[in-house]
């Protein structure tokens, strides 16, 4: 007997359909895309047939694809209450995974794999929650039928095995113990190492910030050095200068020989034993004008010892990234002298810039007993207890008259296609440089033919259709090829621009010299982060989307989600490039990824030409696609996204797993690139001290 809830549904129904009619309709509309209305179906169809689990499946699936994530859930679960198949049971478990709620998905991925072994799914499922241990053995494998399957099988959990045992991962709630058991290998030894010149800048620090980088100094292993304390002022008559009789290698003076190369930090700044041996290794490695490391925070903690916290892991060097960073390295090789944010950008924009991805300094913090002392005569200089703060970077946008063509391909929808170019024009600095083009590839409600006619007679937009099966890389290529402007954005239908000015700031970035794409931060309905720059090379490989789920305010490491950095890609949602690149590249590659990761090829491809991809984290737009979208629900679609994934993997092979934004002591095998932490081996860190200074990827067949 039908529940209540479906019984009330039969009134949407017409008089004379049966059973088989309404599944008929539901299943056209599905094929085409119309997800409401097959949904509406589905739900009629359940109504008659309440003891069907496949279309409580696939009622779900439909209100997945249509963006209510509360209905599909329910859907799913009431399809395993009367069976508990497999694709419920996956669904089910993505919906958790991208809800965060991982000890639930974990469970519901395991029954997949207890019930249903063979499912790579329900494997890739428990690996994404975190709960690689919990994957069933491979045993003999005795439903494998041939000796090659066999291999394959060994080879694969044996390199498992491998990357589990290299991973050695750690929460980043455990930094503190793990911090501690931190150890370092000495670098090559240099035979002519000469002596390292170290500037110690003390202007306006408390003596025992002083302190704690002298004697970390005096602790220096493997290297000979000099080092000059410039600026001390006061600190220079406190017992703390007293270092620089007892050990000549110390010398206060106001006026220290700045054109030599050096390392340069500031007081309050303790190096690792092996830093200056490192740094000094690092740049005659790679010859480069600044070289730089990661660092951390300490505090003096009495009995306890040093309590390290907030960590800063540094991305590869990069001109944007540089220069919105809010976070400065604290302790730099430099073979120039300016401002050191100044001499950072400027060594990264000509490539003689290098960092080296091991903790090689923590910068002191007041300790807790200290803060609640008494006030003494001369604490009034910012950075005489505390350090201070990295002085903002200034970020002035250059103003330019450059139109922007914005190409939409859509598909009915003609209310989110209008909120999406009301939003582009009404949040313009200059709505007239902003000229739209609608791709209509196969609409066929009759308010979408009104809304387009009405458009172009109105001169709001340009418009023309594509009556061909969908192809998302063809009908911007298509679009791309009728129009003539040097700045093209590439925009989804289903899109709001949120940022007021977001083409002054989009210009901005893309004139600038040696950048190539420029992608958007975008986020759901409800404010949460869809998209904050695809992320390479975590969990087990393909492309994803970073921070999903995070709340608005939340900027990530570095606060990589909130401003401009470089990546290495960005959704095709909201992907911008100029003209010249976009027919260098050759447009989005239509005969072979149709559907999905063009975007990854396409950025992979403007990276190969020395040219950078740009996450503009402070030009923000609403996507309105499902948080489960991402998700294939079929057969035949789970299919033909593994296909161009195949595509996108024999084309750039390891280039996808390298991604120069995030440093090498992030790693996890969760949705979450930057729950985990790992220290890099000595081979690893110097592959991306070398590497990491192209920041672009091995040549691709592209």
């Amino acid at each position: 007997m039908a529940s209540s809830i479906f019984t009330k549904l039969l009134k949407f129904g017409r008089a004379g359909d049966t059973a088989n009619e309404v599944l008929r309709l539901a299943q056209a509309a599905q094929a085409e895309g119309r997800w409401s209305e097959a949904a509406h179906h589905y739900r009629r169809h359940v109504a008659m047939r309440p003891e069907r689990a496949g279309s409580r499946l696939q009622l779900g699936n439909m209100l997945k694809e249509a963006g209510d994530a509360a209905g599909a859930e329910a859907a799913y679960r009431e399809s395993l209450a009367l069976r508990r198949g497999p694709e419920a049971l996956i669904q089910l478990g993505y919906m958790a995974l991208n809800a965060g709620r991982l000890d639930e998905a974990a469970e519901l991925f395991e029954e997949v794999l207890n019930r249903f072994p063979n499912r790579e799914d329900g494997r890739e499922g428990l690996v994404l929650a975190g709960a690689r241990e919990r994957l069933p053995h491979v045993g003999t494998l005795p439903s494998r039928r041939n000796l090659s399957a066999l291999k394959r099988a060994i080879a694969g959990a044996e390199a498992t095995l491998a990357a589990v045992r290299r991973a050695d991962i750690t929460a980043l709630a455990d930094y503190g113990v793990w911090r501690k058991a931190y150890a370092l290998e000495a670098p090559p030894v240099d035979p002519a190492g000469g002596v390292v010149q170290v500037r110690v800048e003390a202007d306006g620090a408390a003596p025992f910030r002083l302190r704690g980088t002298l004697q970390s100094l005096l602790r220096q292993e493997g290297v000979e050095w000099r080092a000059v304390v410039a600026g001390a002022g006061a600190v220079a008559e406190h017992p703390t200068a007293s270092i620089a009789a007892v050990d000549p290698r110390i010398v206060f003076s106001a006026a220290p020989n700045a054109d030599a190369p050096q390392i340069v930090m500031k007081a309050g700044v303790v190096l690792h034993p092996l830093a200056l041996a490192w740094l000094a290794h690092a740049a005659k490695r790679t010859d480069a004008d600044v070289v730089y490391a990661d660092h951390d925070h300490l505090m003096q903690a009495g009995d306890d010892g040093e309590v390290f916290d907030d960590p800063v892991f540094f991305p590869a060097p990069s001109t944007i990234d540089l220069l919105t960073t809010p976070i400065l390295p604290t302790v730099i090789w430099r073979h120039t002298h300016g401002e050191a944010r100044a001499d950072l950008v400027a060594a990264a924009t000509h490539r003689k810039a290098a960092h080296l991805p091991f903790l090689l300094s923590s910068e002191m913090r007041l300790p807790q007993t200290a803060r609640s002392g008494l006030p003494e005569p001369g604490d009034t200089k910012p950075g005489w207890l505390e350090a201070a703060p990295t002085p903002a970077a200034t970020w002035r946008a250059e103003p330019s008259d450059t139109p922007i063509r914005v190409i939409i391909p859509t598909r009915d929808q003609a209310g989110m296609l209008g909120t999406c170019i009301a939003s582009l024009l009404s949040r313009a600095d200059r709505s007239e440089r902003v000229h739209i083009t609608i791709v209509d590839n196969r609409s066929v409600e009759a308010s979408t033919a009104r809304f387009l006619a009405e458009g172009v007679h109105q001169g709001r937009f340009e418009a023309f259709a594509v009556d061909e099966p969908f192809n998302w890389s063809r009908l911007n290529n298509l679009a791309g090829a009728r129009t003539t402007e040097r700045a093209l954005l590439f925009l989804n239908n289903d899109t709001e621009l949120l940022t007021q000015g977001w083409d002054s700031r989009l210009l901005d970035l893309l004139e600038r010299p040696g950048v190539g794409a420029v992608g958007a931060r975008l986020l759901y309905p409800d404010g949460s982060l869809q998209h904050g720059g695809l992320v390479l090379g975590m969990g087990e490989g393909s492309p994803r989307h970073e921070g999903v789920g995070e709340r608005a305010l939340k900027g990530g490491p570095l606060d990589r989600w909130r401003r401009p950095r470089e990546a290495a890609a960005v959704t095709g949602a909201f992907l911008a490039t100029r003209r010249e690149v976009f027919e260098a590249v050759g447009g989005f590659d239509a005969r072979g990824l149709a559907i999905a990761y063009n975007d990854v090829d396409y950025c992979l491809a403007v990276r190969r030409r020395g040219l950078a991809v740009i996450y503009a984290g402070d030009i923000e737009a609403t996507h309105f696609e499902s948080r489960t979208r991402g998700h294939d629900v079929t057969r035949t679609r789970i299919a033909w996204d593994q296909a161009e994934r195949t595509a996108l993997v024999e084309r750039w092979g390891t280039a996808l797993r390298q991604d120069p934004s995030v440093n090498p002591h992030w790693r996890t095998p969760s949705p979450r690139p930057f729950d985990g932490l790992r220290q890099p081996d000595v081979q690893e860190a110097l592959d991306w001290l070398t590497a990491a200074v192209e920041f672009r990827p091995p040549a691709g067949d592209r």
